[in-house]
């Protein structure tokens, strides 16, 4: 279950560059290509094994005009997107 003190880990074999404010991600294993916007890519940039969900929210909330609960939400769904693609996977875990 993914709450606010769920760190993330970003998989090894993805490669990422940035892209004026989004990143673009390409998965080697099966020749995907994912384009997150400026508000993803925090989350992406902040799954370093070290950064809660609460971390990022409070980041995305400072860098952009939002309220909280909807951070939290969008960011918990985003996660689970990013974990069902095999991108991320839970802090000294494996990919879900």
């Amino acid at each position: 279950m993914i709450d606010s003190n769920t760190v993330l880990t970003r998989t090894e074999r993805i490669r990422w560059t940035n892209v004026g404010d989004d990143i673009v991600l390409m998965d080697p294993e099966n020749e995907s290509y994912y384009q997150l916007n400026a508000t993803a890519a925090v989350v992406w940039e902040l799954a370093d094994s070290k950064s809660t969900v609460a971390d990022m929210v409070r980041e995305i909330c400072a860098g952009f005009e939002c309220d909280p609960a909807t951070a939290e939400a969008d960011v918990k769904e985003l996660i689970g997107v990013l974990l069902e693609r095999g991108l991320v996977q839970l802090s000294g875990g494996t990919p879900a």
